[in-house]
């Protein structure tokens, strides 16, 4: 957590506030920004470094929902940043409601091997912000396999992440033919 304003933290918990969502996406656990305020407290919940230097058209996926309260609405904003020192630039903004988990998908600029991505949520009242199953993985290229022999056809893709139920990354490199 990276307090932007106010020391409101990221939490894990089953869910969101009150039931919105009543589950996570996928296992038991999902991470939360929730805080009934609408002083505008945001806080970044950040990865830790991610090597992306190999990873060819490097694609952020992650499940989303974040339900207004009547008119209130907490927001949610995607930064990256290439170096440990460098500067926060601005993905994409979520500012409107979303009842409903929702796979988001954006495309990773500048990818370098000191890379970090940061969820920064802010307050508004609403019933907070829920995200879940985050990855980093490279971008699906379609096209013809037709012309290739069979002994060409093999791929391996390779998927950088970190656990919300845990402390820990890794990373999983797999065939793309046998997933």
């Amino acid at each position: 957590n990276v307090f932007e304003s106010g020391a409101i933290n990221w939490t894990y918990t089953t869910g969101g506030n009150t039931g919105h969502p009543a589950t996570a996406y996928g296992g038991t656990k999902n991470a939360l920004f929730f805080y009934g305020s609408y002083s505008g407290e945001t806080t970044k919940l950040v990865t830790s470094v991610l090597d992306l230097s190999a990873v060819n058209l490097p694609v952020l996926k992650f499940w989303h929902t974040q339900d207004a309260w009547a008119a209130d609405q907490d927001q949610l904003r995607i930064y990256y940043k290439t170096s440990a020192g460098g500067v926060w630039n601005l993905l994409v903004a979520y500012t409107t409601e979303i009842t409903n988990w929702v796979q988001e998908t954006i495309a990773l600029p500048n990818k370098t091997a000191t890379y970090y991505i940061a969820f920064e949520a802010r307050t508004g009242y609403g019933y907070g912000i829920c995200i879940d199953d985050v990855t980093v993985e490279q971008k699906a290229v379609s096209y013809s396999l037709a012309s290739q022999p069979l002994s060409q056809r093999k791929t391996v893709g390779v998927r950088p992440f970190k656990h919300l139920d845990s402390s820990y990354e890794e990373i999983r490199y797999f065939d793309t033919e046998e997933k």
